[in-house]
């Protein structure tokens, strides 16, 4: 699989992996989770993990 998207900094990458995201999710894809993905050197890989975020309402204070 290819991907032509190539972000140049990291304002850019996250913009990139919210893009994906939300096309797997319209697309019916669960994306939560955890995946490793090879470093382009191949000397380690990465992990990333997708997991729900509850937004409180502006203004809560403490924890939920």
């Amino acid at each position: 699989m290819t991907i032509t998207r190539s972000p140049q900094t990291k304002k850019e990458l996250q913009a990139e992996l919210a893009v994906l995201v939300r096309e797997a999710e319209s697309n019916g894809v669960n994306v939560e989770g955890g995946y490793e993905l090879d470093s382009t050197t191949g000397a380690h890989i990465w992990g990333l993990e997708f997991f729900p975020v509850i937004k409180r309402e502006q203004g809560s204070r403490g924890r939920a």
